[in-house]
């Protein structure tokens, strides 16, 4: 198995794909429109806008070398981003959350009980967090989706963060989509919610589209 890269791809249009690290540790400038751009729509638009952001992906000091780019001749389509989970936990405090509860409100909660689940998991299994990676955002450029190219930044970055160290993948998924990829490798959840239950329970408006919020463990052992 080759796990060094660059590495070459065709994807189901017949491109060439080339995935290669990301070696400065942080997104590429589209990285969070192609993010915030689903997500946007299954919250009805009410997403922060992300030009108002200028910082909050830059703080979260990612790791380089943990990350994957999808390019098509030298232009990046997609990305797998990556950082050590206890770069994430070590961030979310009550104090980040008041910065920017006026652009991410939707999120807020959501994310309380994401670090709530991975808090129980960690300390109930006694897992070792620095052999943890944290999966933060899957981008693909709209004009390269439905090609198979998330499931692939998914496989090759899971072979990658194994074969440098890490033993699990903790990963949270907005969408329907996303679930589907972790559970198909091998993803298991270690929490959900609906969000007819998060709208209820915190009278926020509906959520379009999606079924729920989840939070999946990969094991690496078992790959």
């Amino acid at each position: 198995m080759n796990l060094s890269f660059p590495k070459s791809f065709q994807i189901k249009n017949g491109q060439q794909v080339m995935l290669v690290l990301n070696t400065n540790g942080q997104p590429n400038e589209s990285w969070r429109r192609w993010l915030d751009e689903p997500v946007a729509n299954a919250f009805g638009g009410l997403i922060m806008d992300v030009a108002s952001l200028p910082d909050y992906f830059d703080m979260r000091n990612r790791k380089e070398g943990l990350s994957l780019f999808a390019s098509v001749n030298g232009i990046i389509i997609g990305e797998r981003h990556t950082e050590p989970l206890d770069n994430f936990l070590k961030l979310m405090t009550e104090d980040h959350f008041e910065t920017y509860r006026e652009y991410l409100e939707p999120f807020i909660r959501l994310t309380k009980f994401a670090v709530e689940k991975i808090n129980h998991w960690i300390t109930t299994r006694n897992i070792d967090v620095s052999k943890v990676a944290h999966f933060c955002g899957l981008a693909i450029d709209p004009a390269y989706r439905s090609q198979g190219l998330a499931g692939l930044l998914v496989k090759e970055s899971i072979m990658h963060l194994k074969s440098i160290g890490y033993n699990y993948i903790v990963v949270e998924t907005t969408g329907n989509y996303g679930g589907k990829i972790m559970e198909n490798n091998g993803g298991i959840c270690i929490g959900f919610i609906t969000y007819e239950d998060y709208c209820n329970r915190y009278l926020y408006p509906k959520i379009n589209d999606h079924i729920g919020y989840s939070i999946y463990v990969i094991d690496l052992s078992n790959k």
